[in-house]
């Protein structure tokens, strides 16, 4: 992922936010949207966003600070207003709650939304709040427990995955075969290639196996 850029100069962006506009902190996302965000709500959130302090602008601009974000991948208007919902509201119900099964633009929102808080290294308060709306959402479905799954991999978290894989165990098996596609795009090689290992086997409690799977491919 490439480093964020923070400048003092104004940027040219292609629309504005629609309900973001008052704030005294302007974000620029890679594909040209402008938000103003309160800076206190970016300072609680990250230290990176802390660090943007030192980039003041213009005393006479209403807009203190000014920073460009440049991967196209995780730092989208999307995955930026699903950040902003986040830390205002402590909500995942955006990504996690459509009524439906997840598909492959919810998991790459969630898993976006995700790298995104790693890559801004988010305070341990907004990655306690993601783990715990994960882990409630885990029971909603299969597909909804393997977006949390996902989710957890992305994060490293075995816990959150443990969460999801309990849900399994109280339901009936899971055929790696009939997994969405987007699993196999979206989740690390080696935490899906244990939970693919674990659900084939079942000759154990699922969470178990995929305890062992994982340690075994760590060692490969």
């Amino acid at each position: 992922m490439s480093q964020p850029r923070l400048r003092n100069a104004q940027c040219n962006c292609d629309r504005e936010s629609g309900e973001w506009k008052d704030g005294d902190f302007e974000v620029i996302t890679a594909d040209r949207v402008r938000f103003r965000v309160p800076s206190y709500l970016l300072f609680w959130a990250s230290e990176l966003f802390r660090d943007a302090q030192k980039f003041e602008t213009n005393s006479t601009s209403k807009t203190a600070f000014t920073v460009t974000l440049l991967d196209s991948e995780i730092e989208t208007a999307v995955i930026f207003e699903h950040f902003l919902k986040l830390i205002t509201d402590l909500s995942l119900d955006d990504l996690l709650m459509h009524g439906r099964d997840p598909n492959l633009d919810d998991a790459r929102q969630c898993n976006g939304l995700i790298k995104f808080v790693i890559k801004w290294q988010c305070s341990p308060t907004i990655f306690r709040t993601i783990r715990t709306l994960l882990e409630a959402k885990a029971s909603l479905s299969q597909a909804h427990a393997l977006l949390v799954f996902t989710a957890g991999a992305v994060m490293e978290d075995e816990t959150v995955c443990f969460r999801a894989i309990a849900f399994w165990d109280a339901s009936p098996k899971l055929v790696p075969s009939k997994w969405p596609l987007w699993v196999w795009e979206h989740c690390p090689f080696r935490y899906a290639a244990a939970l693919a290992r674990s659900c084939s086997s079942r000759e154990g409690p699922l969470a178990a196996l995929f305890t062992l799977e994982l340690d075994d491919l760590a060692d490969e």
